[in-house]
């Protein structure tokens, strides 16, 4: 199936992959055989060249093969070491050579007065060529940059060569050979300006014409490329996204998310053009979120038309690419940053669900085990796509990220609770592939999947919670679509919307302890859990458990003090387990009188099971997010009336102290792309933003001298 799909995407006119393994095997060869005919010449020449003859022709050939040979292998090695080195510069891809660009139109008039038929250069074409460089470094396939910057390696081969041009005899010979051996690019754009009148007839609308042509060392040249549009910003960008699409899936940047599954196909130039156009409305987005703008109102106006705009993007990629799962994930939290919750949980949901047709295990978890009477192998073919051709596997951290972002969702049941029971339409309006539109289809896709998926919990909830008599379990009573309710009273939608914050935040804890059960605790990782371990630590992962927790015992306490009558006294059952059997504690003993005692929790059993979790495997938290997790924990106990004015102030040292050991850990671009998330998205950090030691680290450690978000 993979080969029928290579075939149907990609043309024999395309760039060839890099052969690099190839051309080194062969480097190796060539020199392995170098050296032994070199050591068997040296121990043992009659071997290879007989016994020596006082016939002067065998003589003759005996010399001769004794300085050919090693000369021809030499030869051939020094070949090898040349396609290897082209090979990889074609995969890492190295520097893209653009050479300046030809303008047919400024000189047609003085070529046709003149015997000089030869195109010249332009003021545009410099510009030109200065925009597609530009354009390049942002698609991150160009090392170099658009601005004056120090020399690099390659301009010393270049200095190489023009010494090696200007200097006769050994010597020169000596420096050419070298700049030989030493290529500095293995792609080769040449771009031309042209009348647009005169391209392909007339029949083309457009004042604005360029010719590219993509050339890949040693000798492949991709068929020249016409592009006519209205603007030469639109011509070059439209330029640059062609040649990056014919480049990229060539080389090591697609096992990069999200063109893993492009490697060795036709990647479309407007798919590409689209993400860009996503991305740079993104980092516009993180502009304008830590904008020290007087004027907030405006900030946040411009932000918002940011994401909207690159959500628009995201769904005209996933128009060109359905099946991309990261873009998927991009668009989740797009959605999140938007607070569009209940639109991020079916993004996320429907990640997992595509993924979960490739493995058992995890299909299990989303579609429910073998119906009674049912086999294994009966209900593989049930969920299980025999059709697929490529797929994410379920441990690719594009899908462990989806179901980390899943759980954490899942936890904000007073969130999701809200935006169920809400008759206003979303601010983001829904059209994607799955042909949801609008927030009521939205909520019946996602009842029909936790209906089936959340079977076991449901029925657990009910065994633990059927006795309250202001609470209702039934899933058909809180994941319901309003639309189709006819009259519903403040009291009973009270009732529900109780019924589907536990609902949530209690499968957040099934989620949370199905990751933690599924992490291997010894042995070798491979490299996938490497890479989870990479985007999601352990000890992060760890701390999503005391944060479901807290979540679920808040719907045990009432705001400011509010009398939860007979729901209060069923607090303690907030930390029971929903993977294990009820009568047992959770996962981590330590946390089994986490909120026992009622609220505020034990604000010293979290910091000291916190405090053991930094000591594990040798020494604190190391990472940024770790340390910003055990923040957001801790943060959650202010969302709560708290007895006592110094507890409360205890609790928001201990969570800003978390965030400064965060920042100290984090580099400046990754702090500048989170500190909108910090400052005002993140829902865990709500409460602890209205306090004074907030103000006095955000001034102090992120920079920010604004009034509040």
């Amino acid at each position: 199936m993979r080969r029928r799909k290579e075939q149907a995407h990609s043309d024999p006119s395309d760039l060839p992959p890099a052969q690099r393994l190839r051309w080194i095997f062969w480097l190796l060869l060539w020199l392995s055989v170098e050296a032994i005919w070199l050591l068997a010449m040296r121990k043992s020449p009659e071997s290879l060249l007989g016994q020596p003859s006082n016939d002067p022709a065998v003589s003759t050939v005996r010399v001769v093969a004794a300085s050919v040979v090693p000369l021809a292998l030499l030869l051939l090695a020094i070949h090898a070491f040349w396609r290897a080195r082209i090979e990889w510069l074609a995969y890492q891809p190295g520097p893209l050579l653009i050479f300046p660009v030809v303008d047919w139109t400024v000189d047609r008039e003085r070529r046709q007065n003149s015997a000089d038929d030869q195109p010249g250069s332009s003021a545009r074409g410099e510009a030109v060529r200065a925009e597609l460089q530009r354009l390049l470094v942002e698609t991150q396939l160009q090392g170099s940059t658009a601005i004056p910057s120090p020399g690099r390696s390659s301009d010393f081969l270049q200095v190489v060569e023009e010494v090696g041009g200007r200097t006769d005899g050994f010597g020169g010979t000596l420096l050419r050979f070298v700049r030989l051996l030493s290529p500095r690019s293995s792609y080769e754009v040449r771009c031309a300006i042209l009348q647009p009148d005169l391209v392909g007839g007339g029949a083309y609308s457009g004042s604005c014409a360029l010719l590219i042509e993509l050339t890949r060392a040693p000798k492949h040249v991709l068929a020249p490329e016409t592009i006519i549009e209205e603007s030469w910003e639109q011509a070059t960008a439209k330029a640059a996204a062609w040649i990056a699409a014919m480049v990229l899936p060539r080389t090591r940047k697609c096992k990069l998310a999200p063109w893993t599954l492009w490697q060795g196909l036709r990647l479309p130039p407007d798919l590409f053009s689209v993400y860009q156009e996503f991305r740079v409305e993104q980092d516009r987005g993180l502009y304008w979120a830590g904008s020290e703008s007087r004027d907030l109102g405006s900030a946040a106006a411009q932000r918002k038309e940011c994401y909207v705009n690159a959500l628009r993007a995201l769904n005209k990629a996933l128009k060109l690419d359905p099946s991309n799962l990261a873009l998927r994930l991009e668009k989740g939290k797009l959605l999140e940053l938007n607070s569009e919750y209940l639109a991020a949980l079916e993004t996320y949901d429907s990640i997992i669900s595509q993924a979960a047709r490739r493995d058992r295990r995890l299909a299990y978890l989303r579609f429910g085990p073998p119906h009674k009477g049912e086999s294994d192998a009966d209900a593989a073919r049930r969920w299980n796509d025999k059709r697929r051709a490529r797929g994410l596997h379920p441990s690719d951290p594009v899908v462990y990220v989806a179901r980390y972002r899943y759980a954490l969702l899942l936890s904000l049941g007073e969130e999701l609770a809200n935006e169920w029971w809400s008759t206003d339409e979303p601010r983001c309006h829904v059209n994607n592939a799955t042909r949801l539109e609008g927030l009521s289809a939205l909520r019946r896709s996602l009842s029909s999947r936790m209906k089936v998926a959340y079977a076991e919990p449901i029925a657990r909830l009910k065994q633990q919670f059927g006795e309250i008599d202001d609470l209702t379990m039934n899933p058909d009573e809180f994941l319901v679509d309003p639309a189709r309710v006819i009259a519903v009273n403040d009291k009973d939608l009270g009732k529900r919307k109780l019924g589907a914050r536990l609902f949530f935040t209690s499968i957040g804890v099934w989620e949370v302890e199905h990751l933690l059960t599924e992490r291997p605790r010894f042995g070798i990782y491979s490299r996938r859990r490497r890479q989870q371990i990479h985007v999601v630590p352990s000890r992060s992962l760890e701390l999503l458990l005391p944060r479901a927790i807290l979540r679920r015992a808040m719907i045990f306490v009432g705001k400011d003090g509010e009398d939860v009558g007979q729901l209060g006294s069923h607090i303690a059952k907030a930390e029971s387990s929903m993977l294990y059997p009820i009568d047992e504690p959770v996962l981590e003993p330590g946390l089994k009188n986490l909120v026992a005692g009622g609220w505020p929790a034990n604000v010293g059993s979290l910091r000291r099971w916190i405090v053991r979790k930094s000591g594990r495997r040798g020494g604190a938290l190391r990472s940024w997010h770790e340390h910003y997790n055990a923040a957001c924990v801790i943060s959650i106990l202010l969302q709560r009336e708290m007895k006592g004015v110094e507890a409360r102030i205890d609790v928001i040292d201990a969570a800003v102290t978390e965030l400064e050991k965060a920042v100290a850990c984090g580099d400046s671009g990754f702090l500048a792309s989170q500190s909108a998330w910090i400052l005002s998205d993140d829902p865990d950090l709500a409460a602890l933003r209205e306090s004074q030691r907030f103000e006095d680290f955000r001034i102090s450690k992120l920079g920010q001298d604004v009034g509040r978000r």
